[in-house]
């Protein structure tokens, strides 16, 4: 189930309606209404699909305008400024999370890796004291590499 974090709404008398269009911002979904006379309808974004937030802050009001891959650009006109911050911050996150997800994590590789060093550095440190012959060194040296 998805938990609402913020929800936004624009001023009426900035968008010269009388039904103030909305924002939900959930953990994994975007979701805007926009309400006329007689009709209501809803768009749902996953954050995935949203390529770019820009935010205008006025001297009283800012305005959103999400930037989506796949279907029309939001834009929630007459925010107070605070709350308008707030929002692309949040976005922000959630695409940022998004992305990342997609990015191999290297970190186990590097770890590995300096694993690998201190250990060759360890035989070299007992090869050059002699507590090891050159044949030990040797079959040591190549299960290390063996292991990698």
């Amino acid at each position: 189930m998805s938990n609402l974090l913020l929800e936004l709404q624009g001023n009426n008398f900035i968008n010269r309606t009388i039904f103030p269009h909305r924002l939900f911002l959930f953990n994994d979904i975007l979701l805007y209404k926009k309400r006329k006379f007689l009709r209501r309808r809803e768009v749902t974004i996953a954050y995935s699909h949203i390529s770019q937030v820009n935010l205008v802050r006025g001297i009283i009001f800012a305005t959103i305008e999400i930037i989506s891959t796949g279907s029309e650009n939001i834009i929630l006109r007459g925010i107070p400024k605070d709350l308008a911050s707030r929002a692309k911050k949040i976005i922000d996150q959630k695409i940022f999370m998004e992305h990342a997800k997609h990015i191999p994590d290297h970190s186990q590789d590097k770890n590995e890796l300096l694993k690998y060093e201190k250990s060759m550095q360890r035989l070299k440190e007992l090869f050059m004291r002699g507590k090891l012959s050159k044949k030990e060194y040797n079959e040591r040296h190549r299960e290390l590499l063996e292991e990698m």
